[in-house]
């Protein structure tokens, strides 16, 4: 649905110029305590000796999909999250595309200090297959946008490529549960001055364009400044590369998430910027499915989880 959102006045726009330049420059301070953290433990000769992880609570977010500056998205600018990690036994550059999720982190954690994993603890151990990023060429993507004079507007929309797992790992996961529940803006968890924004109250002339409600007669969900729902699926395998989501537009109950009020599902691979929503052309069977399996997910604890 948000394909269809209009395009950002010159003064949203401003505003997320100002967004994008204040981040970069609170990335400067981050690299000062990252510099001054290593430079002591390079003085106390334990560099060596210490892993070092790096990771973010969200992923970045500013306008793609023409919303403002949400974080909470269903969308991979806000769920794929880097992930760094350099200590002894890590390889120099090394890199994994595999499905690493926050819930790996303890399990990955414990090992490396040679502790035993309790069984109750949720995630995947396998350190070999850990997403870990080169911290070269996040330096260099920072420098290269400091330096820049003049950005398009579309130089910070996103690049995902495309992706075909040759073949699907049985010792790892090709799926992983993500969720966001909203219940802090005291609208009961419920998505209502969002859905739709058609007469653009909360930002002069961001008006939604087209029917008010979907062919099901479900209201658009077209931001989450005020509330957003949700429990998704991330699906990496050997034919698969889609997101799919479920959107609660009611109270977070066991009772509400067996009924969505809106689905969407997008295939990475034909559409890397999630811009169709292909839920509509599944089968019966497979949206079953995915529901089911979301189901799952949701309530597992431990090493039944994936």
């Amino acid at each position: 649905m948000v394909a269809a959102n209009p395009p950002l006045t010159e003064y949203v726009g401003e505003f997320l110029d100002v967004c994008f330049r204040t981040r970069i420059l609170s990335l400067l301070s981050v690299d000062d305590i990252i510099q001054d953290l290593v430079t002591w433990l390079t003085d106390h000769d334990i560099l060596n000796n210490t892993y070092i992880l790096y990771t973010s609570d969200h992923g970045y977010h500013l306008g793609q999909w023409r919303l403002m500056c949400p974080k909470r998205q269903m969308y991979q600018t806000d769920i794929h999250v880097p992930l760094y990690i350099r200590g002894p036994t890590i390889p120099a550059q090394s890199y994994t595309d595999i499905l690493a999720a926050n819930v790996d982190l303890t399990p990955t954690i414990l090992d490396l200090l040679g502790l035993t994993i309790p069984s109750s603890v949720d995630g995947k151990l396998n350190l070999k297959k850990i997403k870990i990023l080169l911290v070269v060429k996040c330096c260099c993507c920072v420098v290269h946008t400091i330096q820049k004079k003049k950005r398009s507007f579309a130089s910070w929309i996103g690049n995902y490529p495309k992706h075909n797992r040759k073949e699907s790992s049985a010792s790892w996961r090709d799926v992983f549960l993500f969720e966001y529940r909203e219940v802090s803006t005291g609208y009961g968890n419920i998505c209502i001055t969002w859905i739709p924004n058609t007469d653009g109250t909360y930002f002069p002339g961001q008006v939604l364009s087209g029917p008010s409600t979907n062919p099901e007669g479900i209201p658009y969900i077209v931001a989450d400044l005020a509330s957003n729902s949700y429990r998704g699926l991330r699906i990496l395998n050997a034919t698969q590369n889609w997101s799919y989501g479920e959107f609660v537009n009611t109270t977070w109950t066991n009772a509400s998430l067996q009924y969505p009020n809106f689905y969407e599902l997008y295939d990475l691979n034909t559409d890397p910027f999630q811009m169709k929503n292909i839920y509509d052309t599944l089968t019966a069977q497979v949206k079953a499915q995915l529901h089911n399996m979301i189901m799952s997910y949701g309530s597992c604890q431990g090493q039944s989880c994936p």
